[in-house]
């Protein structure tokens, strides 16, 4: 028999509504996480415990979904929700005054998202709408909003327009939030009739579990367009392209193959193959990245299949609790995944991605094992699926189009001077003292000092923490410099350098850490700068340990026994050193014939750390005795928590 598909437009307004408050809640998801890094963890002092405290404090909240629903109903409670995100959303981007009040703009916002959806599902699943395909029709709905997400963060090249102050940044966001804003007002006119919700039992309603390790899985790897620009290495058109195209098939997968036990263990076992794919081969990488997409989309459309199937009017405790286990559970894996950058674990950050992929299996798994083989479900590409295919399928060779014609590949220039310019800058990873993520004042204070060359440190690429923003991408594009990214914890953290003149070849090397999470390492570069003349640098960022000096005195002696069997012609050391003039590292350094160039300036006391109440020298151009300088500054600016230092260097 066939089943009667609505068609009005007050229930296109509703699945468009779902589809658009993912993609503002993606948003502020993103936002959310920067927040309780930087504000409250830089800013404020907080340590890595209380920071997960915080974390669970507010994902606990989703408890309030029971509550909620039982004293305001589905409808306005959908309305309320979708309502408050659209509008936190606008806060956030409007508000530029201190960023405690931002934050919890966006706090309130993850929050009603976080409440939102599980009364989407629930409403979906209800009598207004087929009942069979439902469940199924919200995870299509919530992989698109996604998509969307994704595509819009690519049209921004990584860099958040909340993060921005410009027209075009809150024209965008004004734009969706104002589209929200009317698909709000067409519900509240036409939709008299009050929308039922229901939910599952306690034993089906399990597979909501799948919920927060999913949301995990698509900002660490799934949507992170930085990840696969420092995996793959690839032009930024070729990498959106890729992400786009996966997320796509993941929607149409989604739609064409029937949610099942054989599909759903077939999807966990290659995401939990390609979940942390090798790094040498930019292919399998990229081939990776694309099965895992698919992969996770269909362990979600088998969990919300079986919630739309197995429902029963058993009131709204049990989709409450095992909702708030979920969320539970994504603050424990988003906190072990980063935690290991500050504190050693006896677990790594592939385990964690593949604890991830576990629950996400399980989720999926607590569905299909009580399926048969006959309840598949036939797809009904005719009630959502040609015209949102295509409409969604548009909408990102558009966002691709657009990202083409914005990104140019920065001109390598030919030096015909013996002079040139020298920026060094630890950049704090993008984020300013105050805790919001400024690359454009960083950007432009990179501009105020006219250099040829930048050297780096702190230089982040799609750590969620840090708005999953590829610095070298954005900052490549921003600057017109060609770049080259060392990484030395991970793949997304590390050196920059940023050349207008060829590079000819650069190396990585490790560096000691014992005992240590958070990896070290120093780049060497040979820069051709003209004349037949090259310049030879190095770049690098020792550990910071207030009470053992010994391991920047062991990074420092590797250093040295690199530089014994290189030439000491035309060489530059770089970098935060982490120590003072009369410590050994810099002793040691000064001992092999580098000069440090702050002293000969005679810049005096010559401090670059901490940049707001400078009181000592930790950031260092070191030069071989064949460097003359002509000029060196310290710029004032206080952005990053480190003063940037400026030399106009003469090859001799």
């Amino acid at each position: 028999m066939r089943l009667p598909k609505p068609r009005t437009f007050e229930n296109w307004a509703l699945l468009l509504l779902v589809v658009v408050t993912v993609l503002l809640g993606a948003q502020l998801l993103r936002a959310n996480l920067a927040y309780f890094r930087w504000l409250f963890g830089e800013r404020l002092g907080w340590s890595s415990l209380q920071l997960g405290g915080l974390g669970l404090g507010l994902y606990s909240l989703t408890i309030l979904v029971g509550p909620f629903l039982r004293r305001m109903g589905t409808r306005p409670l959908l309305v309320r929700t979708a309502f408050v995100v659209g509008a936190t959303r606008l806060l956030a981007q409007i508000w530029w005054g201190d960023p405690l009040l931002d934050a919890l703009f966006v706090f309130v916002g993850v929050l009603a998202f976080l409440i939102f959806l599980p009364v989407a599902l629930g409403w979906m699943v209800g009598d207004r709408i087929h009942k069979p395909e439902a469940g199924w029709h919200f995870a299509l709905l919530l992989l698109s909003g996604l998509a969307l997400d994704s595509a819009i963060h690519s049209l921004f090249l990584t860099y958040d327009p909340i993060w921005q102050n410009n027209w075009y940044a809150f024209g965008t966001v004004l734009l969706l939030v104002g589209g929200q804003w009317w698909l709000l007002r067409v519900i509240l006119r036409r939709v008299a009739v009050p929308l039922p919700f229901r939910e599952a039992s306690l034993r089906n309603s399990l597979p909501l579990l799948l919920f927060g390790p999913f949301f995990v899985y698509y900002l660490i790897v799934g949507g992170n367009l930085a990840r696969l620009n420092a995996l793959t290495g690839w032009p930024l058109p070729l990498s959106v392209f890729w992400l786009l195209a996966g997320l796509f098939a993941a929607v149409l997968l989604g739609w064409l193959l029937p949610p099942g036990r054989a599909v759903a263990l077939v999807a966990f076992v290659l995401l939990m193959t390609t979940i942390n794919p090798p790094a040498f081969s930019p292919i399998v990488s990229a081939l990776s990245l694309l099965v895992s997409q698919i992969s996770a989309g269909l362990l979600l459309t088998t969990a919300c299949t079986h919630l739309a199937r197995y429902r029963s009017q058993t009131g709204v405790g049990n989709t409450a609790w095992v909702w708030w286990g979920s969320q539970m559970l994504s603050v424990l894996l988003i906190f072990l995944y980063y935690v290991t950058y500050d504190i050693r674990l006896p677990i790594s950050r592939e385990f964690i991605l593949y604890l991830t992929v576990v629950c996400m299996g399980a989720g999926a798994l607590f569905a299909v094992d009580r399926w048969a083989a006959s309840t598949h479900i036939r797809p009904a590409l005719d009630y959502l699926g040609l015209p949102s295919l295509h409409s969604l399928a548009l909408t990102l060779a558009l966002v691709l189009a657009l990202t083409t014609v914005i990104w140019q590949k920065p001109a390598v220039a030919s030096a015909q001077s013996d002079t040139l310019r020298l920026f060094d800058y630890n950049m704090h990873n993008g984020f300013s003292m105050r805790g919001t993520l400024d690359l454009e004042a960083m950007a432009q204070l990179i501009e105020s000092q006219g250099a040829d060359i930048l050297a780096l440190q702190e230089v982040g690429r799609g750590w969620v923490v840090n708005g999953s923003v590829d610095m070298v991408v954005w900052l490549s594009w921003r600057l017109g410099m060609p770049a080259t990214f060392t990484p030395t914890s991970g793949l997304g953290w590390g050196h920059g350098i940023f050349s207008r003149y060829p590079v000819i070849r650069h190396d990585k090397f490790a560096l000691p850490t014992p005992g240590l999470p958070l990896g070290r390492g120093f780049a060497y570069h040979e820069i051709d700068v003209g004349n037949e003349q090259s310049l030879l640098l190095i770049n690098t960022h020792l550990d910071y340990s207030p009470t053992d000096a010994s391991i920047r005195e062991m990074q420092t002696a590797s250093i040295l026994h690199f530089l014994e069997g290189n030439p000491m012609r035309r060489l530059i050391l770089t970098g935060d050193l982490n120590s003072q003039q009369m410590e050994p590292v810099l002793l040691s350094l000064q001992a092999v014939g580098l000069r440090d160039l702050i002293g000969e300036a005679g810049l005096s006391p010559g401090f670059t750390f901490p940049a707001d109440q400078p009181s000592r020298r930790i950031d260092y151009i070191l030069a071989s005795p064949d460097i003359g300088l002509r000029e060196l500054t310290i710029p004032p600016d206080v952005i990053s928590d480190h003063l940037g230092i400026s030399a106009t260097i003469v090859l001799r």
